[in-house]
């Protein structure tokens, strides 16, 4: 499915970040999988989202990716919480994802530590070698300059910045304002990965003057999706990959 992108991996039905979404994605037929990288203690790429183990342990360990081993993260249940079927899936390598991946498709790999990662995660890239596999690699940050320091070590490799919408004082999500285009552009990243609820016309038609890319989540419904594809999106985020089948009658998930 051409444009889809499975947001954690098939993130509504198996457990985020895991190998199980990865697959249950890749089955489904997604053009691409975002996943989230952090750094371990010993230097270990890993797939993980939050800077704790907490929420995907389902509350029963605390550990910071950041001061612990692959090891001990390695004996950290993240399926449980999810289903009882996915009890005993473990957080894998950046790696082990690579490997996992079928030739022919992209991981979106959205780096959330800084810039001083940028040569742990380039050379985990490197030596896992996705090239020789058929596999394309694209990077994502909300960090610019951990994006850009990682792009810099990995020519070739497209680059998108990750941009939370601006929202009102009640919290209400505003427009992008085109000033964002002009910094992605200025920085040479390859597109701009956005909510797509500040995604209005004025923006979509500012990245494509541009020259850039456009990345938008999390598009959970088979209509949103079909009309992103309409507006031009390069890539659409969703938990749910199967939507871009275009069922009908899909609903918007919570």
């Amino acid at each position: 499915m051409r444009g889809i992108v499975a947001h954690r991996g098939a993130s509504a039905e198996a457990p985020e970040n895991t190998l199980a979404a990865l697959r249950r994605a890749w089955e489904l037929g997604a053009e691409s999988c975002e996943i989230d990288v952090r750094v371990t203690r010993d230097g270990h790429v890993v797939l993980i989202h939050d800077e704790t183990t907490k929420r995907t342990s389902g509350g029963t360990t605390e550990l910071p990716v950041a001061a612990t081993t692959l090891a001990a993260l390695r004996d950290v249940d993240v399926g449980a919480w999810k289903d009882a079927r996915f009890a005993g899936e473990g957080i894998p390598t950046l790696a082990e994802a690579i490997a996992a991946t079928p030739p022919g498709r992209m991981l979106f790999v959205e780096v959330k530590t800084g810039a001083a990662d940028a040569d742990v995660i380039a050379k985990a890239v490197l030596a896992a070698d996705p090239r020789a596999r058929g596999v394309t690699l694209a990077l994502q940050a909300y960090d610019a300059d951990a994006l850009a320091a990682v792009a810099e070590r990995l020519p070739g490799v497209e680059a998108y910045w990750t941009v939370d919408a601006p929202t009102d004082g009640d919290g209400r999500v505003l427009p992008y304002p085109a000033e964002l285009v002009r910094v992605a552009a200025g920085r040479r990243f390859t597109g701009v990965a956005v909510d797509q609820r500040g995604a209005d016309d004025a923006f979509v038609a500012a990245v494509a003057e541009a020259g850039l890319l456009l990345d938008v989540w999390t598009v959970n419904d088979a209509g949103g999706i079909q009309a992103w594809r309409h507006k031009g999106a390069r890539w659409i985020e969703t938990d749910h990959p199967e939507l871009g089948r275009g069922r009908a009658g899909a609903k918007e998930q919570p």
